[in-house]
C-alpha cells in the first residue's frame, strides 16, 4: 500500500512538473522535479535492506568500504565497478547507515529519469511526462531494488 501512495504522489507531481513545463515555468519545474525524485528516494531510503537481491552484497562492501582509510585501497581489491565503489566510499566516510547508500543510488537513479523524460518531451519524443513516469514506476522503480548498479546505468543511458 505505501507503494502504491508514494506512486500516486509521484504521479501528481509530475502532473504538476507537466504542468510548469507547459507554463515555461523553470523555478517550479525544477520544484517538481525535486519533488519526484526525493519522494522515491526516500522510499528507497526507508526501505528495509532486506528487499532486493543485491543489497546483500552492496551491504556487506558498504560496510567493509567504511574501515578502509584511502580509495587506494578499494581500487587493489580488483573491483570492476570502481564509480558506485567510489559513491559508496564517499556515503561512508558521512555515516554508516546503509539506508543512506539506498536514498542515494535511488536519488541518482531518479535525477537521470527525470532529466531523461524532460529532454524527451522538450525535443518532441514524448508528449505526457506523467505518463513516461507511470510506466517507469510499474515497469522498471522496483526492478531496479534487485539491481541498482544496473538501474543507474539504464537511467544514464535514457538521459
Amino acid at each position: 500500500m505505501i507503494y502504491l501512495i508514494t506512486f500516486l504522489l509521484a504521479f501528481l507531481a509530475s502532473i504538476m512538473l507537466q504542468n510548469a513545463l507547459d507554463n515555461g515555468k523553470k523555478k517550479k519545474v525544477i520544484f517538481w522535479s525535486t519533488a519526484i525524485i526525493l519522494i522515491l528516494s526516500v522510499l528507497a531510503g526507508l526501505r528495509d535492506v532486506s528487499v532486493g537481491t543485491d543489497n546483500f552484497a552492496y551491504r556487506r562492501d558498504f560496510l567493509a568500504f567504511s574501515s578502509y582509510t584511502s580509495f587506494r585501497q578499494i581500487t587493489t581489491t580488483g573491483s570492476l565497478e570502481i564509480l558506485f565503489d567510489l559513491l559508496f566510499f564517499i556515503i561512508s566516510r558521512f555515516t554508516q547507515d546503509y539506508h543512506v547508500v539506498c536514498f542515494a543510488t535511488e536519488f541518482l537513479t531518479m535525477f537521470f529519469v527525470i532529466k531523461g523524460l524532460i529532454y524527451f518531451r522538450n525535443n518532441g519524443y514524448l508528449t505526457s511526462i506523467p505518463l513516461g513516469i507511470l510506466v517507469w514506476l510499474f515497469c522498471q522503480y522496483c526492478n531496479f531494488y534487485n539491481i541498482v548498479q544496473q538501474g543507474m546505468a539504464v537511467a544514464i543511458i535514457f538521459y
